[in-house]
């Protein structure tokens, strides 16, 4: 009896397949490129169209395009920088001159703060940098988020590091 039903059951089990993938598949190709808001997806987005997104949110910008950067400054006349050097993640870089911020202050930073990282750079001075992945797209609200995180990472940041 064990082995009639082991037999029925793989053959539910190939009878059904078919029917589950072809859902499946179904659900996939019918997955739509863009949100229900119909927004806009940002597969690799230029400097000049995240400038256009911060200068929307009264950021504080400026392109220099001789560098390919965008600058960030801050009410205390602090400048990061935003740039897509990479073509799958737009980058948040800023540091600060210092010699009090040690390696085990990266290392509890790194440990509570899960989605920027922060590290002593080559001249031993503190520096802070966040990532937004843009594979397979992103919208306009998650790069205002993204800079949401950064300047709310940043400030929290600045505490320690300075």
């Amino acid at each position: 009896m064990p082995l009639v039903k082991s037999a029925l059951l793989t053959l539910a089990l190939a009878a059904l397949t078919p029917l589950f993938q072809g859902t499946l598949m179904a659900q996939t190709e019918a997955a739509p490129k863009q949100s229900s808001e119909n927004a806009k997806i940002y597969i690799q987005p230029t400097l000049p169209e995240i400038l256009s997104i911060m200068k929307a949110q009264n950021y504080n910008v400026e392109l220099y395009e001789d560098t390919e950067v965008i600058a960030w400054f801050f009410a205390d006349d602090h400048i990061s920088l935003i740039s897509t050097d990479k073509p799958t993640s737009l980058n948040f870089y800023t540091y600060v001159e210092g010699d009090e911020f040690t390696f085990e202050d990266a290392n509890k930073w790194n440990r509570d703060y899960i989605y920027s990282k922060t590290y002593l750079d080559d001249d031993n001075d503190p520096a802070l940098e966040l990532d937004l992945d843009l594979t397979g797209g992103v919208t306009e609200a998650r790069i205002i988020s993204f800079l949401e995180n950064c300047e709310d990472s940043f400030k929290a940041w600045i505490k320690e590091a300075s």
